[in-house]
Formats: C-alpha cells, sequence, structure tokens
C-alpha cells in the first residue's frame, strides 16, 4: 500500500511540475535558510562550552556610582582576587587576566602578542589544552612563560619547545613552560600567551592595591558545586568598600557562559556577540520557514479542484479518512525530503558567502550525529506543518458534491487561506520596512561627523619602544604628502582611562575619574579636532608639556565655570591649568553617550602614532612610512590601519545584522509572492466560471482583472495593517540601544507599503489576464 502511495505521489508531482517546482523550490529556500541560521546560532551559543565546570565559573562585575550614574566595569582591584580565594571557602579558585600586547622574540624573529599576566591557577579554572608541557613548570618560575601552537611554530618553527628561551619584550627573558593548542574560535577568552601575575610585583605594582585599574584586569572565580550565586553575592559584595573606603563601589557576579552574548560593561573584551541579534535573527529563520510551509498550503489547496475526482473515486473505492491523510501526509514528507535535498545544494553554495557576511567558518557538521536528528526533526516537522490542513480539507470531500461538479467544502477554507497570505505579507513588509531602517541607521552610525576628520588617517603602534616614537615622527614628517603626525596613548575610538582628578572649587570628599588622553602637541591638529575657547597646545611654551591641560565641552559643562580658562585642575599628581576646550567629539562607539575627557602632554604614555595623508598617493605614503619604521624599529613587522575603516569595524555586529536581515528580505519576499500566486490561482480555479459567465455578458479583460485584483489587494492592505506597527516596534526597542541613532521616519513604511503593493498587483495581474483571456466555451460547454 505504501508502495502504491508513492506512486500516486510521484505521478502527482509530474502531472502538476509548475506547482511542484514551486513547492519544492519555496521549501528549499526556506529550509536553506533555516538551517545556515541555525549553524550560526549553534556558534554563537556555544562559545565557551568546551570548559568543563562553566556551570561553576563566574566573572566579578565593580559597580559604582559617578556624578549621579551607576557604571559598571569589568576592571577590578588587583586585590580582590587573592581575598576572595582566602576568605571564602565557598570560592574554589581564582585567577586575574590582565590582558596586554608585548613583542615575543627569538632571534630574528619578532611578533607583537597579546597575551595576560595570569595566576597560576588560571589553568585550573578553564580547560585549555596543552599540547607540550604542563602547568607545574608554569607554577615554579615568575619567569616563565606558556604560548600557543601557533607562537611556537612562529617564533621557533616547531612546537616541542619546552625549556627554551624567548624575549618578552626588548629586555626580558622568559623560559617557555608549555605550549597550548591554539585557542578555540569560539572562546571569549583569547591571547597568545601566558606569563604569572606576580611578576607585576617585582616591577612595582603595589601588594596589595585596592585602586581601580585602567588596564584590563578581569577576575574569574570557580565555586565549589552546589554554591548558590545569590547567596555568596550578598557575602562578598561590599569586599571593596571594606578594605578601602574610598573606592565605594560593590561586585557582583556574571555566569561564564553569559559573557559572550550578554555583555555591555565598561573596559569588556572586543568582539563579543549580541543576545538580541541573535533572537532576532533566529526568530526571522523561523519566520521564513513557517511562511514557506504556509505557502505550501496554499498551493497544496490551490490545486483542490484538480484532485477532487481523484479523491472522490478513492472513496468509492473503499478508502477511508485516514488513508487519504496518509497519503497527503506522506506526499509533504516526500516533497519536504526532496526540498531538503535541493537545501543542502543551496547552502552549499551559500556558505561561503554566508561565512563572509557573518565573519565565522561554518561548515555542516557532517560526523555530527546530533545534527542529522535535527534535520530529521526538520524534514518531519515542515512535512507535518506543511500539510497537516491541506490533508484534513481535501480528506473530507464529499464524494456526491465531486460527481455533481460542486466543490463547496474546499471552497469553505478560503478565509483560512486568506490567513496565511496576510500572515505572509505582513512578514515581508516588516521585513522590507525594517531593513530600510536598519540600513538606515548603519549609514548614520558611519557617516555622522564624530568631532574629528576620519579620513586619510593611518595610525600604527609604537608602544614599548621608549622614545622611538619621536624619531619616527621627525622622519616621517620630512615627506611633503604626510600632512602632519601625532602620538598619543589610545585609539582614539576606544578611550576607557579613568583618572581620578580635583579642579578648583571641587567638592575634597567627591572622588571624580574621568576619560584622560595622554597625547604630543599634535593630536588636535592632525585629527581635524576644533577648539572652543582658548588654545591648542604649543611646544614652544615649555610649561605645556607639564603643566596644561585641555578638556571638552562636556567636561566644560561639568566644571560650572563661566570661562574655564585658566582654572586649576590636577591630575595624577600633576598641578596645571586649562589651557583649551575642545568641541565634543566621540571616543568611544555610538552606544554611548560623550563623557567628560581631559587631554594632557605626558610622554611617558603614547603608544599609537597618527599620521594624515595628503590622499594624491596613499600607497606611496604607506611605502615611505614602512621604510622609515623599518629603519627605527628594526625586525619589527609594519602594521597600519586607517582609522576609518577601524571605525565602520566598531559596528561588526550591525554590519552582520544589515546584511542578514537584506537577505531574508529578499527571500521572504520571493516566498510571500509565491504564496500570493497560490491564492490567486485557487481563487481563479473556483472562479473559473464566473469569470466566463463575466465575458460573455460583456466584461472586459481590464473589468475582470480590476474586479479580481481589488478582492486580493485588500489583503494586502490589511497585512500594512499587520507588519507595519510590528516592524515599528522592534526598530524601536532595537535603536533603544544606541546612544545616538535615527529618528524613525515614515518614508521607509511608504517604500515598503510601494514595494509590496506592486509585486501583488504584478502578481495578480498575470494570474488574472491569463484566466481572463480562457475562452469561455472551454469552461461553460458542459453547464
Amino acid at each position: 500500500m505504501i508502495k502504491n502511495y508513492i506512486n500516486i505521489a510521484i505521478r502527482f508531482f509530474f502531472r502538476n511540475k509548475l506547482f511542484s517546482v514551486i513547492n519544492i523550490l519555496s521549501l528549499s529556500l526556506g529550509m536553506s535558510i533555516f538551517i545556515l541560521i541555525n549553524l550560526w546560532v549553534l556558534d554563537e551559543k556555544g562559545y565557551d562550552k568546551f570548559h568543563e565546570n562553566r556551570n561553576e565559573i563566574y566573572r566579578v562585575i565593580v559597580e559604582k556610582v559617578e556624578e549621579g550614574q551607576k557604571k559598571q566595569t569589568v576592571r577590578i582591584p588587583p586585590a580582590v582576587s587573592p581575598v576572595l580565594k582566602d576568605k571564602y571557602p565557598e570560592i574554589k579558585n581564582a585567577t586575574r587576566f590582565f590582558s596586554d600586547d608585548v613583542k615575543l622574540i627569538k632571534g630574528k624573529n619578532k611578533i607583537q602578542s597579546y597575551g595576560a599576566f595570569v595566576d597560576t591557577s588560571f589553568l585550573s579554572v578553564f580547560s585549555f589544552e596543552f599540547l607540550e608541557g604542563s602547568n607545574n613548570n608554569f607554577n615554579k618560575d615568575v619567569t616563565s612563560i606558556i604560548i600557543t601552537e601557533d607562537i611556537a611554530l612562529r617564533l621557533f618553527g616547531k612546537t616541542n619547545v619546552v625549556g627554551e628561551s624567548l624575549n618578552f619584550g626588548e629586555d626580558l627573558i622568559f623560559s617557555v613552560a608549555g605550549v597550548l593548542k591554539n585557542i578555540p574560535a569560539n572562546s571569549h577568552l583569547k591571547f597568545d600567551y601566558l606569563v604569572p601575575f606576580d611578576i607585576l610585583y617585582y616591577y612595582g605594582l603595589p601588594n596589595p592595591l585596592w585602586l581601580e585599574v585602567n588596564t584590563r584586569l578581569v577576575t574569574y572565580i570557580k565555586l565549589e558545586k552546589g554554591v548558590e550565586k545569590k547567596v555568596l553575592e550578598d557575602k562578598i559584595k561590599n569586599i571593596i568598600k571594606e578594605n578601602n573606603s574610598e573606592f565605594q563601589a560593590d561586585i557582583f557576579l556574571q555566569p561564564f557562559q553569559e559573557i559572550y552574548l550578554n555583555s555591555n560593561y565598561i573596559g569588556d573584551f572586543e568582539g563579543l556577540g549580541n543576545k538580541s541579534h541573535v533572537y532576532i535573527i533566529s526568530f526571522i529563520s523561523f519566520l521564513v520557514l513557517i511562511i514557506a510551509c504556509l505557502n505550501f498550503m496554499n498551493l497544496s489547496t490551490a490545486q483542490a479542484t484538480k484532485r477532487a475526482k481523484e479523491i472522490g473515486l478513492r472513496k468509492v473505492v473503499g478508502a477511508k479518512r485516514r488513508h487519504l491523510i496518509f497519503q497527503f501526509v506522506g506526499e509533504a514528507l516526500i516533497m519536504a525530503f526532496v526540498a531538503y535535498f535541493f537545501a543542502m545544494i543551496m547552502i552549499e553554495l551559500f556558505m561561503p558567502s554566508f561565512n563572509f557576511i557573518s565573519g565565522k567558518e561554518l561548515q555542516i557538521p557532517n560526523s555530527s550525529l546530533g545534527f542529522y536528528i535535527r534535520i530529521i526533526l526538520l524534514i518531519i516537522f515542515t512535512g507535518l506543518f506543511a500539510s497537516i490542513y491541506p490533508a484534513f480539507l481535501l480528506s473530507k470531500v464529499n464524494v456526491k458534491d465531486v460527481f455533481k461538479g460542486q466543490i463547496f467544502s474546499l471552497v469553505k477554507g478560503e478565509n483560512f487561506r486568506k490567513v496565511l497570505v496576510i500572515i505572509q505579507f505582513s512578514a515581508a513588509i516588516a521585513l522590507i520596512a525594517g531593513a530600510f531602517l536598519v540600513n538606515q541607521q548603519f549609514k548614520f552610525l558611519t557617516s555622522k561627523n564624530l568631532g574629528y576628520k576620519k579620513e586619510g588617517v593611518v595610525y600604527f603602534s609604537v608602544k614599548d619602544n621608549n622614545e622611538s616614537y619621536k624619531l619616527i615622527k621627525e622622519r616621517i614628517l620630512k615627506y611633503p604628502d604626510i600632512k602632519s603626525a601625532s602620538v598619543a596613548s589610545h585609539i582614539i575610538n576606544d578611550v576607557s582611562h579613568y583618572i581620578t582628578i580635583d579642579w578648583e572649587g571641587k567638592d575634597p570628599n567627591v572622588r571624580t575619574r574621568l576619560n584622560t588622553i595622554f597625547a604630543d602637541h599634535d593630536l588636535i591638529k592632525t585629527l581635524g579636532m576644533d577648539i572652543v575657547a582658548g588654545r591648542d597646545f604649543d611646544k614652544m611654551i615649555h610649561s605645556d608639556t607639564s603643566e596644561a591641560f585641555i578638556i571638552n565641552e562636556k567636561l566644560a559643562d561639568i566644571l560650572g565655570f563661566e570661562d574655564p580658562i585658566g582654572k586649576k585642575l590636577s591630575l595624577l599628581g600633576r598641578d596645571g591649568k586649562i589651557i583649551g576646550v575642545v568641541k565634543n567629539f566621540h571616543f568611544k562607539p555610538l552606544t554611548y553617550e560623550i563623557e567628560p575627557l581631559v587631554l594632557t602632554v605626558i610622554p611617558d604614555e603614547r603608544f599609537f602614532c597618527y599620521t594624515r595623508l595628503s590622499g594624491s598617493d596613499i600607497q606611496k605614503s604607506l611605502i615611505r612610512i614602512k621604510s622609515e619604521y623599518e629603519k627605527i624599529f628594526v625586525g619589527d613587522e609594519f602594521q597600519y590601519y586607517f582609522l576609518d575603516e577601524t571605525l565602520e569595524n566598531l559596528y561588526d555586529n550591525e554590519t552582520r545584522l544589515k546584511h542578514l536581515i537584506n537577505i531574508f528580505t529578499i527571500f521572504i519576499v520571493m516566498i510571500s509572492i509565491m504564496g500570493l500566486f497560490g491564492l490567486v490561482s485557487f481563487i481563479a480555479s473556483t472562479k473559473s466560471k464566473e469569470f466566463c459567465v463575466r465575458k460573455v455578458l460583456g466584461a472586459s479583460i481590464y473589468k475582470s482583472t480590476r474586479y479580481f485584483m481589488f478582492d486580493i489587494l485588500k489583503l494586502v492592505l490589511i497585512a500594512h495593517s499587520i507588519g507595519l506597527p510590528f516592524a515599528y516596534y522592534i526598530i524601536e526597542n532595537w535603536l533603544s540601544n544606541f546612544a545616538y541613532r535615527i529618528n524613525i521616519s515614515i518614508w521607509p513604511f511608504l517604500i515598503s507599503s510601494i514595494i509590496t503593493c506592486t509585486l501583488a498587483i504584478i502578481t495578480i495581474s498575470l494570474q488574472s489576464i491569463k484566466i481572463a483571456k480562457v475562452n469561455p466555451v472551454d469552461i461553460l460547454q458542459y453547464e
């Protein structure tokens, strides 16, 4: 019997090639998008899951109130970690992660590497895998170092290097205690090397230190099994205030597994994900699959009149309703399986582009049993969901109605099919409007005036090179195509360097910490900032090197002076005066509001060199800079970055969301048009006699088409009343994450309406004209 059902299904597919192709294409598109996004979501949610006992690991977060605002930061006093470990038995282990980038040198090989100073318990808390050596060697000597497989190969050309030495920076010599396998791509903790935290004490770090630090010193703890997070948080909440009354801050714990997708703290790691984006993309991919299934429903019921006699005959010869339901569900499952086959072909074709857009290296996990179980469930779900309504509708056909040429029992479900089209077009309309708004916000982020001129600026690192930055600056400025150059302590779009400051008239009992940039005299000129009061730093005025401060407008407002120029300011024990006010500029991503800022000249804190190029021949200018760089920093690799590209990279998550929504929009519109085609086809099949009668009575093709079109366009208009408010609600919530954002206008919604209505009119017109041209004799000859 099953063989007979399969034969019937195959014959039906080939007799109705157009509808079969549309059904398979629609399901294939829906399934391919759904599978690709699920691979992406699994990768996003899979971050840090390779660590054993990850459920017991937490990160310590500092919460403080400054200038009436609550601030949460991952930066924590160094003394917190050992006290937590020693004082609270609920804490099994604790470790600090003090990230830094240092040059690793072995002979002629020099690599600028990113790593961290960590406690020796670090590799007991986390499950990074050794390739060579062990943690025991790391514990024995503060001048030991653990490197990754990649660094070992680049420095030594091999991985069995335990016991060998290398230079850590220009002066220190470390012994390799172990080689780790390369850090997995799905780890939020990324590093090239690890060195013992205790070596910092040899070089002047106070112990204990309960003051807040500006570097990325992060603390992780590992709890004993069964310890409740909330109970422990209540115990440790006041530990900083108990040990330093001047630093009024609380601490709380963030679950380790939430760090990648659920963090927005000051000083956090770069490249973290976004939980709301995962939810948005997951919802849309599921919506695409559901709409593809709704298409199947519409197209299947559109074939009702063609299958009515088949159903009637099968009932006459003894087929029960359950047999017919089984037949239709089976056909849908076969079609879903065929659609999956084509979906996998599409995935293979789409995967390189999708990886480029998402910034990942996703692959089909062919060796994963769990993946194929999910695929089987997907096929079953798709087949059942797509067929359950058509199966029950078609199987209840009345035999007498069929042989009388009446199919009223099928037409009764017309309202439900109209609802399906409304759902499809609501989604399409919402996505089109959403795509326009997301693109507008992204354009706003990348084109907003940031308060400085980002175009034509190239920067590179001069860290750990003593005063060689003066020489590189002097050398490159001799070329006429280098307009200006400057050195500063930070990348200009990522400043989170809080320093305690005092000013005349300030309440001495109030501790104020503000963002600070250490620069030379030419930073404001090189970046094209505007001085709105006072003057810029001047090399000819000796006191500007040690006693001068420039503040931004935000800080000027906070100070409250009618004229801040000449007012006294104290920072890092340096007393000086305000010589100028710079116009507010964005030194953080646009998700943050502009904060108060101080610029001052401190020679020892200059890590980045900025150069403004003339723009006539950028490549020639870069070659000249590289040549001078390699003469001064012998053996160092010259790595440069364009400031405008760096600023765009700040919004990688938004860029990926934009591209994915654009793709989804195209596919969901395509599928919705297919669904509309199905509804139009169904209505045409049930109203063909009405059309012919109208034609016999003198109705023109235009009048018949207009009558038919108006009935369908009402559904599209209803879809607008659902889709547009939904799009507004979602986008408004998404935009609330940005301190600086676009104002939602009517134009994206209007454009969305025009696009969907135009596509609907074209689809309806083509089908209705085809029906209106039918010879009435062919339809009415037996009436």
